[in-house]
């Protein structure tokens, strides 16, 4: 069992992170010839996660995964929408009591370390600068967070060059838990890491969120991790959240032609697929050229008319929500 000391368990069901109509738009820079103009990097995005529940968030890159994480974080701008935590909606500037509430767990544990500071001095400062633990108590508190993650207490006074990839990500991961937040977001935590070490990763967090009652947003590319660790999935695709349902329900019967695309592209030993048949097809647009109508259209197998100059209302269907014109009718 793993020790709660300081974070608390909050019970199944409660009210975890509510996101609802999170817009993020960034400002290009005019270049030669060209006029100032604006991406929208997220479009819309609602997303509840009870705490002690995962959420997986999947799409190709530069679908707007990490603008998300980090805009539910705090470390990213905000245009319009919401974030709320535990019931209460997080202000745009937050204090530090309100940053506590979310963490994040980086992409790269080595370059999201600082090298010239022990691992000690790196927990020591979070939790003296947050009023976490004082005297001696920041000490014991600094080895119980690194026993948290499976790591010695004797860890403490070692540098991050010291450790392998998998045990930096587990120093990122107890420097996270120590600001004893309610949502941990993972932005690609372990693409990094091998694939023994990902395993290893992966069953950590899962572990951290059912026995803390932590809220997990867990962003990747990787399907097989998602499925492994996620109780629901949201697809992502140019900004906009496509479908959105509990895991193995998305994951056997996909509504999106973009979610099924995505399943189909993984690789499976007991599938023998010809080269090329994947249904996904070309490379998504630009960002600065959204299509009109569905975004996805373009790349849709089974685009109609209306795909070209209508955006999809999102309906939910036997526990998942769509935007697809080809439901509630069918595909």
């Amino acid at each position: 069992m793993l020790q709660t000391t300081g974070l608390g368990v909050k019970g199944a069901g409660v009210t975890g992170l509510e996101v609802r109509g999170l817009h993020v738009r960034y400002r290009v820079p005019a270049g030669l010839g060209r006029k100032p103009s604006y991406v929208d990097a997220v479009n819309g995005a609602d997303l509840s996660v009870a705490a002690g529940s995962s959420l997986g968030v999947v799409g190709e890159s530069g679908c707007g995964k990490s603008s998300l994480a980090r805009a539910i974080c705090g470390i990213g701008p905000i245009t319009s929408g919401s974030v709320s935590v535990g019931g209460v909606e997080l202000t745009r500037r937050r204090d530090r009591a309100a940053a506590r509430r979310v963490q994040m767990v980086f992409q790269d544990p080595t370059s999201s370390l600082n090298p010239r500071r022990t691992i000690g001095s790196m927990l020591r400062e979070l939790l003296t600068v947050h009023g976490l633990r004082t005297g001696a108590a920041v000490d014991r508190r600094a080895a119980e967070l690194l026993e948290l993650v499976g790591l010695p207490a004797s860890a403490l006074g070692d540098r991050p060059h010291a450790f392998s990839g998998g045990q930096r990500q587990r120093i990122g991961i107890a420097r996270a838990l120590a600001l004893e937040p309610e949502v941990l977001m993972a932005d690609e935590a372990v693409s990094a890491l091998d694939v023994s070490t990902q395993a290893v990763v992966v069953d950590l967090l899962h572990t951290l969120r059912a026995e803390l009652g932590l809220s997990l947003v867990f962003i990747s590319h990787d399907l097989g991790v998602v499925r492994a660790v996620c109780d629901s999935v949201a697809v992502m695709y140019l900004g906009t959240i496509v479908e959105q349902g509990p895991t193995e329900m998305l994951f056997e019967s996909p509504r999106h032609p973009y979610t099924r695309a995505l399943l189909d592209a993984v690789p499976r030993i007991d599938v023998v697929r010809p080269p090329g048949s994947a249904r996904l097809s070309g490379e998504p647009p630009s960002p600065l050229d959204v299509p009109t109508g569905c975004p996805f259209h373009p790349r849709c197998p089974v685009a109609v008319a209306r795909c070209r100059t209508e955006q999809p209302v999102p309906v939910e269907i036997d526990g998942q929500t769509v935007s697809c014109h080809l439901w509630p009718h069918g595909s």
